[in-house]
């Protein structure tokens, strides 16, 4: 019989990614028993194994298959990933990437990577790492073609994970800049190499020529003083205003001269001709904005920063990540056939998870269509989404600050409500709570945050959390009605979800998201499979303190 020993890589695994792991290959081998060396698994069974399922596998550095004296080796694709990650990370000449990408051998793996290929191109708040989704797939038996939905797809891990697997993604979110951003992860993947990086010269080229002619050059580009500089944009602002959406507002939140740069920046995109690559170009500046704003980074609220604004690296710093993501698209064109990644369909839509049969994809208007769901929510009041993103949401001209407020009002979890929607929101759940609209234990939370409150002189914000949690978890029944209606009978549905707490009359109260939405998703008929812990998992994201650091993962099938 042959022995299978899969080795974990040489970074130390978090106690729920081992969980993962095991989780993997148990379904891959079936019931076989499997033994845990420390360094490896180890199974032995009868039956062989198709290479294919275990090239698939998530946290394995290799595998060895002893048989008849003989021993043969595999390599999961993961490991070329997460190595490509290395190689797109410190600047190199085209020869030096496409040496290292004809020998992977030769690049360390000695540590986890979230961000290989355009996992990387931006920044977003939230966001699950990669490994996790695919081990989730992995867990759910996906096949090649199968049809996979995250319904809160942010900035598209999912979507991206699954054309990197062969699988059809589709990707849901209300946030434009995040279905934007998923969108170009993908479609830019694409774009001949060779031509992306002549174009990413000539940008360059361009925006050092008319930063030379308009005074706008960076200090560290060798010219200038920024003192002469400042006074320089005040003068040839009026020039570049129209370039750059919504410039009364942005005018707040730029010193001139970042905001001449970043209209500089946006005449040069216009300028192109190719939409993916000027996609890519508004990714990667959007990627910057913050940085050289005058709001605090470190904030994911809107606080004005104590130090002075940067601008004297901004154009550097665009052309720098810009030639970082043509590397990005090298490289996986340099390992794409090698890693068998084919050209499945993908689709991503703004829209909203509350009604998914209003958005124009058959799998979604049709029931019974979809093959796995993965998604990783919003937590019940935890971040404000769009007040995040709205610097570059308004500098991409997705939205306005005049609609800033009302599109946060529509996102599931935001915290934001008028009076009068609270007292009506309060009245709809008092005068429904006996029925069976939601469970029981997401009526007894919302009922004891209530009595807290009435009984002590509390804020408008602590006055607003029962009906903000009313309408988070009446939000997510839908959203979970909706799982229900598209995913085909048998399949799995896995929630990433972090809990968190409030304060109530001066007492703490613990909201345990994670339980409550199983509630809920046994409350529609779902039947839970799995739940684990992601006690051991560092937030590892700009804005990582403001972060809940403990999530759970938990998995329901539809029978």
């Amino acid at each position: 019989m042959p022995i299978y020993r899969l080795y974990f890589p040489e970074y130390k695994l978090r106690g729920y990614e081992r969980h993962l792991a095991v989780l993997e290959v148990e379904q891959a081998f079936g019931k076989t028993p499997l033994t845990d060396q420390r360094t490896c698994l180890e199974v032995v069974t009868p039956f062989e194994i198709p290479n294919g399922r275990l090239e698939c596998l998530t946290f394995f550095e290799k595998i060895e298959i002893l048989q008849d004296a003989h021993v043969h080796t595999i390599v999961p694709r993961q490991v070329a990933l997460d190595k490509s990650a290395k190689i797109s990370r410190s600047p190199r000449t085209r020869s030096q990437v496409e040496k290292l990408c004809a020998d992977l051998k030769s690049v360390q793996n000695g540590r986890r990577e979230h961000g290989y290929l355009t996992h990387s191109l931006h920044q977003y708040k939230g966001k699950f790492y990669p490994q996790v989704v695919k081990a989730l797939m992995n867990f759910a038996l996906v096949q090649d073609g199968d049809v996979i939905l995250d319904p809160f797809g942010g900035s598209g891990t999912t979507m991206l994970e699954c054309y990197l697997n062969n699988l059809v993604g589709i990707s849901v979110d209300l946030n434009p800049l995040a279905s934007f951003i998923a969108k170009t992860k993908v479609e830019v993947l694409n774009l001949d190499s060779l031509r992306l990086e002549q174009a990413v010269d000539k940008v360059a080229e361009a925006l050092m020529a008319e930063s030379t002619r308009l005074g706008l050059m960076d200090a560290c580009m060798g010219i200038g003083v920024e003192q002469s500089v400042k006074v320089q944009a005040e003068s040839i602002w009026p020039q570049l205003r129209a370039f750059v959406p919504y410039p009364d507002y942005l005018e707040r939140w730029f010193d001139p001269v970042a905001l001449c740069k970043i209209g500089l920046v946006l005449k040069e995109i216009l300028a192109l001709p190719n939409t993916r690559f000027q996609n890519l170009c508004k990714v990667t500046l959007s990627n910057l904005l913050r940085d050289f704003s005058c709001q605090e980074p470190s904030q994911l609220r809107i606080r004005r920063r104590k130090d002075e604004a940067p601008s004297y690296r901004l154009l550097q710093r665009f052309i720098g990540d810009l030639n970082r993501n043509a590397t990005i698209v090298y490289v996986f064109q340099s390992i794409k056939h090698s890693c068998q990644i084919g050209d499945v369909p993908w689709f991503c839509h703004c829209g909203d998870a509350r009604q998914l049969q209003e958005i124009p994809n058959r799998f979604l208007q049709q029931d019974k269509q979809i093959d796995f769901v993965v998604t990783s929510p919003p937590y019940a009041m935890a971040l404000p989404y769009i007040d995040t993103d709205r610097l570059s949401l308004a500098t991409m001209a997705f939205v306005g600050p005049a609609y800033k407020s009302e599109l946060e009002r529509q996102m599931i979890g935001n915290r934001e409500i008028q009076p009068r929607q609270r007292k009506t929101l309060e009245e709809e759940f008092f005068n429904n709570r006996h029925d069976t609209s939601l469970p029981n234990s997401v009526k007894a939370l919302i009922e004891r945050i209530y009595e807290l409150n009435s009984n002590s002189s509390v804020g408008f914000r602590r006055q607003n959390m029962p009906s903000l949690l009313y309408k988070y978890f009446s939000d997510m029944k839908l959203v979970f009605r909706q799982v229900w209606r598209v995913l085909k009978p048998g399949k799995l549905f896995a929630v990433i979800i972090g809990s968190n707490h409030t304060y109530a009359g001066g007492e703490r109260v613990e909201i345990s998201t994670d339980q409550l939405l199983i509630d809920i998703g046994e409350s529609l008929g779902f039947q839970i499979v799995q739940r684990m812990a992601m006690t051991d998992q560092p937030a590892y994201m700009i804005h990582s303190k403001n972060m809940v650091q403990s999530e759970t993962i938990f998995i329901l099938r539809k029978p």
